[in-house]
């Protein structure tokens, strides 16, 4: 499936007033786009090609974690993972997974002594738990940014309807968002704000299933977004 098909130029809204095709994008629209760009270009590189560029980047990665974090600089010593080291498939599978409970266990210790120049202000992410103890991390606005361009990038190669309605059913406090309306918007929102789109619908994780059931029923949306385990009881009492 090429995702090319997916025609971005159709949806895209122009950030210059008076102008809306070939469309203008904003900075964040402009930038979103050369990553996308650079990754429909890559994704037919040769194999071999492809895990050069990723190894690349690990060793920086891994090199700037030896040098600003403590417990990260034990754990690529103990693998034999040094700031020369160049990085194999043999050599990167030394190094253990970090686990769930390592992080649990490591807490503040996974944090680096500084952020790199450029990758904005850093910010506390914390899991629901739903699966057991929270887990607690700290994400930059790097991060975020290639967040919404992997999240374009999915939007673009399962060829989602961007007119059709989309549902969100995921952990909200806000009380606009209680049923039995929840939180109606006109636009998909990040990422998909930069395009022309349908409506979005939010409803809180914690309502009761079959509120949630009813209120999903009037929203006929295309799309849904929620937890696994919760779709499963949606389904079981759909049935």
């Amino acid at each position: 499936m090429n995702p090319t098909h997916w025609d971005i130029g159709e949806h895209m809204i122009s950030a210059i007033e008076e102008i809306d095709w070939p469309a203008l994008p904003g900075r964040e629209g402009a930038l979103l786009l050369s990553v996308l760009f650079q990754l429909e270009q890559s994704q037919w590189w040769p194999a071999e090609k492809m895990r050069g560029h990723q190894f690349h980047q690990i060793e920086r990665l891994c090199n700037y974690a030896a040098r600003n974090n403590p417990f990260l600089a034990a754990r690529l010593d103990a693998a034999g993972i040094g700031a020369d080291t160049a990085l194999s498939d043999d050599v990167w599978r030394s190094l253990p997974v970090l686990t769930r409970d390592d992080v649990q266990k490591a807490g503040d210790q996974l944090q680096c002594n500084k952020t790199p120049k450029g990758h904005g202000r850093t910010q506390q992410s914390t899991t629901t738990g739903s699966t057991g103890k929270p887990v607690t991390v700290r994400r930059t606005e790097l991060m975020n940014f290639y967040w919404a361009a992997f999240t374009l990038r999915d939007h673009m190669w399962r060829k989602r309807d961007l007119s059709a309605t989309f549902a969100t059913i995921r952990y909200d406090r806000s009380a606009r968002a209680a049923y039995p309306k929840g939180i109606i918007s006109q636009n998909w929102g990040s990422p998909a704000g930069l395009f022309n789109t349908g409506a979005a619908a939010k409803l809180p994780i914690t309502t009761p299933i079959a509120d949630e059931a009813e209120w999903l029923a009037r929203q006929n949306a295309t799309y849904l977004s929620t937890n696994p385990s919760n779709l499963g009881e949606l389904r079981r009492y759909s049935e």
